[in-house]
């Protein structure tokens, strides 16, 4: 009778464990669990991030190609002033003269160089994010200065800021050259001439307001020379 007692006592013991060990593996497993959902979703987030910040990568790059290559054949300035999106109205942008045998889109290909009018401005922002779009407009210039033909392009839809400084090269008495707005009084003055455009574009939309959902919003600030006219530049004269 004691035997089976004791027995039957191990035997519920060993119950007892068994039902102790399996809350605690169940309760690790949720812990596990919910971490897997949570990597999970936070991978999704990353993941979405990541695209957006690709987009906006890819967009600023497309801009950046093209307005490189416009403001290399810079012949003049339609407009000295700068451009700014967040104050500028979306009916006026940069207006310049450049001399190109580039083909353009929907425009017939040139045999021999020609004068276009280029023009880039910021559309009407969107009322639910203020991104904007980036415009470039074409003309393509007869000898008398009429619009032989045209093209618009949207460079970016998500742009978020766009700020155009032209700035001219002014001849100094020692030979150097100094850089100064195309407003200034010394860009007029013989020898004077466009040297290059201060870009500042900034463009993509932030997926929050912690610092890895700001990923998606991607800036440059930089300096885009007149090729055509630093040419004509003693080599190494401007500062």
């Amino acid at each position: 009778m004691t035997l089976n007692s004791d027995r039957l006592a191990h035997r519920k013991r060993s119950r007892g464990f068994t039902l102790v060990e399996a809350l605690l593996f169940g309760g690790i497993a949720s812990v596990v669990l919910i971490g897997i959902i949570g990597l999970l979703s936070r991978g999704g987030k990353l993941l979405g991030i990541s695209r957006s910040a690709s987009g906006a990568q890819i967009e600023l790059r497309i801009l950046m190609e093209r307005m490189s290559e416009d403001v290399a054949e810079l012949v003049y300035l339609e407009d000295g002033d700068p451009f700014d999106s967040d104050t500028s109205t979306p009916d006026r942008g940069l207006r310049f003269i450049i001399r190109s045998t580039r083909k353009e889109r929907g425009m017939s290909p040139p045999d021999t160089p020609t004068l276009r009018r280029i023009e880039y401005r910021a559309g009407a922002p969107d009322s639910g994010s203020n991104l904007r779009e980036c415009v470039r407009s074409v003309e393509l210039l007869a000898d008398d200065g009429s619009v032989k033909e045209d093209s618009t392009q949207i460079l970016a839809r998500e742009l978020k800021s766009l700020r155009l400084w032209p700035l001219a090269a002014v001849p100094r008495p020692d030979g150097r050259w100094d850089l100064a707005a195309p407003t200034d009084a010394r860009a007029t003055q013989a020898g004077a001439t466009v040297a290059c455009m201060v870009v500042d574009i900034t463009v993509g939309r932030p997926a929050g307001d912690t610092s890895l959902e700001q990923m998606p919003v991607t800036s440059i600030v930089t300096k885009l020379w007149c090729r055509n006219r630093i040419l004509e530049l003693a080599r190494g004269g401007l500062r």
